[in-house]
């Protein structure tokens, strides 16, 4: 059962908090979504390291492969 109030003024106050809202995490969802996205095409070294840094680091993955076998 829907109760639609009789008072013009709180629909319409009802009605715009609910629609402001709902654009809100829609223009959120699309910039947060659009930055993640761009995040990961970047290919930038964090400041304080080299690329030198980067080559140098080992793979945890390849060491405990290797200590298995």
């Amino acid at each position: 059962m829907v109760i639609i109030p009789n008072d013009p003024l709180v629909l319409f106050v009802q009605m715009s908090i609910i629609i402001v809202t709902g654009i809100a995490l829609t223009l959120l969802t699309y910039f947060s979504g659009k930055a993640i996205a761009g995040s990961e095409t970047e290919d930038e070294i964090p400041p304080g390291y080299s690329p030198e840094d980067a080559e140098a680091a080992p793979d945890p993955e390849a060491e405990s492969v290797s200590d298995d076998a």
